[in-house]
C-alpha cells in the first residue's frame, strides 16, 4: 500500500488502468468484436473518466468510511 501522496497517485493510477483495461478486454469479447481499434476507442475515455472518479470521489469516500470504522 502506498506510503505518500506520490505512491498513492501511481499506485491509484496503476490500478484503475488495470481495471478499465480488464473491463474493456472482458466487454469486447463478451460482444465478440475484439481488435486494436475497438479497444482504443473503448479503453482512453474509459480510463480518462474513471480516474478523475476515483480521484475525486471514490479514493476520499472510501478513506471517510475507513476512518469511521477505524474509529469504533
Amino acid at each position: 500500500m502506498p506510503r505518500n501522496r506520490k505512491e498513492g497517485f501511481l499506485f491509484t493510477t496503476l490500478m484503475c488502468f488495470c481495471m478499465v483495461l480488464g473491463m474493456s478486454v472482458y466487454n469486447l469479447l463478451l460482444h465478440q468484436q475484439l481488435s486494436w481499434s475497438h479497444f482504443i476507442t473503448g479503453f482512453i475515455p474509459g480510463f480518462i473518466v474513471a480516474l478523475p472518479l476515483q480521484l475525486l470521489v471514490v479514493g476520499p469516500f472510501s478513506r471517510s468510511i475507513l476512518s469511521w470504522v477505524q474509529s469504533k
